[in-house]
């Protein structure tokens, strides 16, 4: 298809391949980049964290945030489920959101902490949105709260996102 608008004109042909050459340049990891213990929670002692309340934290656990990370996505499908447009995210803006920062970063490649943020949005924020569901009664009893996959913070904030370029090692 070629368009001619004031004497200039466009070859729309290969719009599909470029935009796939461009976008095929990078590639994110996103999820728990960086294994840590996970705290014990103080129960009955609270705090505000990413806007909602949180358990403060206490010692080191002897689970690791992955394996919290894994057993979440067991039951909630959290990683994946929030990229997914037939999941209970199919509402998901900060797709949107991405896809537009993506576009600038290709276009200007200057900042990309905006771009990883963007994509860790897409994640994090389903579970800020409470989008999975809430706590038992119990549960929300017992941590003073009803805040689905957030004790302490310690696995929400492990949750991160890397750009990589393909074929850089």
């Amino acid at each position: 298809m070629r368009a001619k608008h004031n004497g200039v004109t466009f070859d729309t042909n290969n719009w599909a391949k470029q935009l796939q050459k461009d976008y095929s340049k990078y590639s994110f990891d996103t999820g728990i980049l960086e294994d840590k213990p996970e705290n014990k929670p103080k129960y009955g002692e609270t705090k505000q964290f990413a806007g909602i309340t949180a358990l403060q934290k206490g010692g080191k656990s002897d689970v690791m945030v992955s394996e919290v990370a894994k057993k979440f996505d067991e039951i909630y499908n959290w990683l994946i489920g929030a990229w997914s447009s037939k999941g209970r995210n199919r509402n998901n803006n900060e797709i949107l959101k991405m896809l537009s920062e993506y576009a600038r970063f290709l276009n200007k490649p200057d900042n990309k902490k905006r771009l990883e943020n963007a994509v860790q949005a897409v994640v994090r924020n389903p579970i800020l949105r409470g989008d999975y569901g809430e706590n038992s009664n119990e549960t929300a009893k017992k941590k003073g709260f009803n805040h689905l996959m957030i004790a302490t913070g310690t696995f929400f904030e492990n949750i991160k996102a890397a750009l990589k370029r393909r074929g850089a090692k």
